[in-house]
């Protein structure tokens, strides 16, 4: 049986957040697809300045709704991810990963429904873009969920 290629969608904050944030975010999601071309292809948000209200919504939406995994940097608020996060709780049974740096307090919110959706999710600190990437890794090789993709 050929296995496929795992689509993975990675949301975070933007309006607001810290510039080296936002960039190191980028670093993750293109050292993940170089890392594993191939083996999954990263869904990208529309991001800032492009397209309409609309637009953000519909494409980033679309994202959380087609993708195979989804990863959650919870470093920064956002109402936008929340909403990502929402949408893919109540509409998916995929696999979900929220990443927060080990330095932070994290949102009770989020931490909570890892707790409440251990089949399916896990939260865990990282160190690195180094460490944030092979956590990712980590996670995409044991869940039993992804064990169809090509990654496994």
């Amino acid at each position: 049986m050929r296995r496929k290629v795992m689509k993975i969608y990675v949301g975070c904050a933007l309006k607001g957040a810290p510039k080296k944030f936002v960039k190191f975010v980028a670093e993750v999601k293109k050292n993940l697809a170089e890392r594993n071309k191939g083996k999954l292809v990263v869904l990208e948000f529309l991001g800032l300045g492009v397209g309409s209200d609309a637009d953000v919504y519909r494409v980033d939406i679309g994202n959380v709704m087609k993708c195979d995994f989804f990863i959650a940097f919870i470093d920064n608020a956002s109402t936008g991810l929340g909403i990502e996060l929402g949408e893919m709780m109540r509409g998916r049974e995929i696999p979900f990963l929220i990443l927060g740096n080990y330095r932070r307090k994290h949102n009770r919110m989020a931490t909570g429904a890892v707790k409440n959706r251990k089949e399916r999710g896990c939260f865990a600190e990282y160190t690195s873009m180094e460490n944030a990437v092979r956590i990712i890794e980590g996670f995409a090789r044991v869940h039993p969920l992804l064990k169809k993709f090509k990654y496994t």
